[in-house]
């Protein structure tokens, strides 16, 4: 139970983001409001949480975000291996949808871990970077959603970020 435990409360690789959008994305960044991305493999279980915390961000901050979840697929998966994570986004009103095959758009944000957000700015400033849930697959009150909630009303001084807890991105295992 205790490795459990410790397995559940120890996070992922955290981004390598740029300050800035990166110039190349072919991901579109809103330019009258703030733009989320919400980087998931499809096979991580810890990915529900993730969308649960995403909906109840999106609820929070209505219209005032765009928000995108950029589903990765690595080699050898397909749209089918992401057909349920699609239809639960599709509950999230406003939420566009990404594939990403061979997870290009993935690499060119610096993501690693499934659950990985990422808060730009309408200029295209990235000022949240982390997680959005407490620990791998629990959903709550934590400090990443907190810190994004902030960062997005503008209270935040700097940047903020958080740890990320999930899967590989690359191979879906944690």
């Amino acid at each position: 139970m205790l490795a459990l435990a410790d397995h559940a409360g120890r996070p992922g690789q955290s981004a390598r983001a740029s300050a800035l959008w990166p110039a190349q994305s072919k991901l579109q960044k809103a330019t009258n409001t703030f733009t989320l991305l919400t980087f998931l493999h499809p096979l991580c279980p810890c990915s529900r949480a993730s969308l649960a915390e995403l909906a109840r961000i999106q609820g929070a901050a209505g219209d005032h975000l765009a928000i995108t979840v950029v589903i990765g697929l690595p080699q050898g998966l397909v749209a089918a291996d992401a057909r349920e994570m699609i239809e639960t986004v599709q509950h999230i009103p406003g939420a566009q949808i990404v594939l990403d095959p061979d997870d290009v758009e993935t690499r060119r944000f610096g993501c690693y871990t499934s659950g990985q957000a990422l808060l730009y700015s309408p200029e295209g400033k990235l000022r949240y970077q982390g997680g959005i849930t407490g620990s791998r697959g629990h959903e709550g009150d934590n400090a990443g959603k907190s810190a994004l909630l902030a960062a997005l009303e503008q209270t935040a001084p700097a940047a903020a970020s958080a740890p990320v807890y999930g899967c590989c991105l690359r191979n879906g295992k944690n």
